[in-house]
């Protein structure tokens, strides 16, 4: 099934932007001073165990020299740590440390009382409830798509 013209202005195009802006507004910029692409690849990680400086550089569309200079600061922080593969020693992957994961968990948590902060004054506790059920079935729903 194709998504018709009218479904279009509804689509993903609209609402990631808008998903970007509102999550980004969220972190505490003076006491988490991470960029954007650095955001990014942590909350990947999140997700994914591990992945390849080659995944990296294409989860936040750059090239593995960009993606190597967000890295390194995490890494000589202690948020992250890279090693190579087992099997192709070529491949350089990249995974939160233990300490990154209990730091990112502080972010979390943060981040999250900021958006229910900024949605609590912004909208009523219906459309509060009802974004959070179409949130959690549009994520239950693209994770088929996205594996």
């Amino acid at each position: 099934m194709r998504i018709s013209e009218e479904e279009r202005d509804f689509s993903l195009f609209r609402l990631m932007p808008m998903i970007q802006k509102l999550t980004f507004a969220c972190w505490d910029k003076e006491k988490y001073p991470y960029t954007r692409s650095q955001l990014t690849l942590i909350m990947a990680l999140l997700q994914k165990d591990s992945m390849t400086m080659k995944e990296a550089a294409s989860y936040i569309s750059s090239s593995k020299e960009q993606a190597t200079r967000a890295v390194a600061p995490l890494v000589e922080s202690g948020l992250l740590e890279r090693y190579t593969d087992d099997t192709n020693r070529s491949y350089v992957h990249i995974r939160l440390t233990e300490s990154g994961l209990l730091l990112v968990r502080k972010m979390l948590s943060d981040f999250y009382d900021s958006i229910n902060t900024l949605l609590d004054q912004s909208i009523s506790p219906e459309e509060k409830q009802m974004l959070c059920h179409f949130l959690t079935e549009s994520i239950r729903i693209l994770q088929k798509v996205v594996k």
